[in-house]
């Protein structure tokens, strides 16, 4: 898989974390640098990323690819290879998994724009508290979705890895560095984060620190 995109950006590593999960060899072109900007702008007129290459297709945005990655596991499962993530198995469990990804997913891009603009040197204080503020309602409501354990793992009682974890830890650990959110205030996210971060696919794709 190719994968093109900031690698920085935490959307671009919930793609790669997703990607190591299951196994997939990612070539990832980091959209920084002038060549990998000009390659990502070869296939998408959004001229941003996460966008992948896999299996003869493009998807284009996160959700695009996380879908892809979704159906090249099942057809890997079909195959008679044991799962390597958890994914949904009835309608219950797909709508929550695609409303807790899409809760992570509303909170990250709020924060990613507030500091976009703060770093732009933009003054709006009025956004910018209106942005931490969804964070901090999103936060609240996943905080109390995670399974009632003295160290929290997942959303699931089977305490096992899925989409939408690797997607709230990349997010968590973004704002963590970048000083976006004090992660800190949620006593069971931060012991979420405590019980991934030494995970193999989470030291594989972190973001080298900027210069």
């Amino acid at each position: 898989m190719k994968l093109y995109g900031s690698l920085r950006a935490p959307e671009t590593r919930i793609v790669r974390a997703t990607a190591e999960a299951l196994g997939v060899n990612v070539t990832p072109i980091d959209a920084d640098h002038p060549i990998g900007q000009f390659a990502m702008r070869e296939l998408t007129p959004l001229w941003e990323g996460p966008v992948g290459e896999l299996e003869g297709g493009t998807s284009i945005g996160i959700r695009s690819l996380l879908g892809a990655l979704e159906r090249y596991a099942l057809r890997q499962v079909e195959a008679g290879q044991a799962p390597r993530l958890r994914f949904p198995t009835d309608e219950a469990e797909r709508r929550e998994h695609d409303n807790l990804l899409a809760l992570v997913l509303g909170a990250l891009r709020a924060l990613r724009e507030a500091i976009e603009l703060w770093s732009e040197g933009a003054k709006d204080l009025p956004f910018l508290e209106a942005a931490e503020e969804k964070a901090r309602r999103v936060l609240e409501h996943v905080e109390a979705k995670l399974q009632p354990q003295r160290r929290p793992r997942s959303f699931h009682e089977s305490a096992t890895l899925g989409v939408p974890e690797i997607a709230l830890f990349c997010a968590l650990d973004w704002m963590r560095q970048a000083e976006a959110y004090p992660v800190h205030i949620h006593p069971g996210l931060q012991r979420f984060v405590e019980a991934w971060e030494r995970h193999p696919i989470f030291v594989a794709t972190a973001p080298e620190p900027a210069e």
